[in-house]
């Protein structure tokens, strides 16, 4: 921070992980959760890696309400959360996150980048939040829906100009997002309408539209949300021998996506006696596990998949 007016003021921080919405600020005043869905234009969007707690002289029985003062922070890694132009520091005004940047301050996405902005009275948190860039070519519309287990995306432009791919990104939370496909533009200056249906894998997605010119140069499109209509099918899985003697035993289970997994046994009581790592194929996979010192008595075969995308039913055994 730069150097306050007077040497009697007073100012601490200190950072809090995870979503605001969730993880309160525990110091006064407006202390609490502080909803990343409460901001005022010309955010769109805030961070929910987590937040640093801003008291001020005023709050600790001395001076200084840190109005003026220029913040600069040490970002995590927000390269899937927004580009360089579009991060700005935020502010928690009591009921909305606030812009504290005015315009791009920050020097990178990468993790150890940082971002700067003016302090306002009344802020009692700092956060990471973005706003919409100019697009290199208008888009009218980005819209989804859900269709059975599909998520069908469509999106309108207008003036393509210089323009090359859309790559669309898919994100289970909202701010991790990787690349679900690539539409290329029909680079002419004329109204466009795009297409695409991806397989949506747990109940709800959210997607955006990665927008590249002919120069690698890019922006996104505002995320949107897809709430799947179908539930997701709990898989079987086929446990043999059982009854089991001390040996191996077989699992065969169908996926409908690739994966990691944990492979746990447990007893009736839900102690673990075994715990492994598995990576998990769509379609038929096959699984070994060693009982040799696991004492006799009733267990439970559990597979969870990473994020729980897919479910698979807990299958008793008995060891003799």
């Amino acid at each position: 921070m730069s150097a306050p007016s007077l040497i009697t003021d007073v100012y601490a921080t200190a950072w809090i992980p995870g979503d605001p919405s969730g993880n309160a600020d525990l110091t006064g005043p407006n202390g609490g959760p502080h909803d990343i869905n409460a901001r005022t234009s010309p955010i769109t969007t805030v961070s929910n890696v987590g937040q640093w707690d801003w008291q001020t002289g005023i709050d600790l029985g001395t001076t200084g309400n840190g109005a003026g003062l220029t913040i600069t922070v040490s970002i995590p890694d927000m390269t899937a959360f927004s580009t360089s132009p579009g991060l700005r520091l935020v502010g928690w005004n009591g009921t909305d996150w606030v812009d504290l940047s005015g315009s791009p301050t920050a020097n990178g996405t990468a993790k150890n980048s940082t971002l700067s902005g003016t302090m306002l009275a009344g802020i009692s948190a700092i956060g990471i939040g973005s706003i919409d860039l100019p697009l290199p070519v208008k888009l009218v519309s980005f819209s989804a829906q859900s269709i059975e287990c599909n998520a069908l995306l469509n999106w309108t432009t207008a003036n393509e100009q210089n323009m090359s791919d859309f790559e669309i990104e898919q994100s289970d939370d909202g701010t991790i997002f990787h690349s679900a496909g690539v539409v290329s533009t029909k680079g002419n200056n004329q109204s466009n309408n795009y297409s695409l249906t991806l397989n949506q894998s747990s109940v709800i997605n959210y997607y955006r539209l990665k927008i590249i010119d002919i120069n690698g140069n890019y922006t996104y499109s505002s995320i949107t949300m897809v709430k799947t209509n179908c539930a997701i099918k709990s898989e079987i899985i086929t446990v043999y021998p059982n009854p089991a003697k001390n040996g191996i035993v077989s699992l065969i289970f169908t996926s409908p996506i690739n994966d990691a997994a944990k492979l746990m046994l447990i007893n009736e009581s839900g102690q673990t006696f075994i715990s492994m790592d598995l990576v998990i194929n769509a379609g038929t996979n096959l699984a070994k596990l060693q009982l040799n010192q696991i004492p006799r008595g009733t267990y439970f075969i559990k597979l969870v998949a990473t994020g729980n995308k897919s479910v698979f039913q807990a299958q008793k055994i008995i060891v003799q």
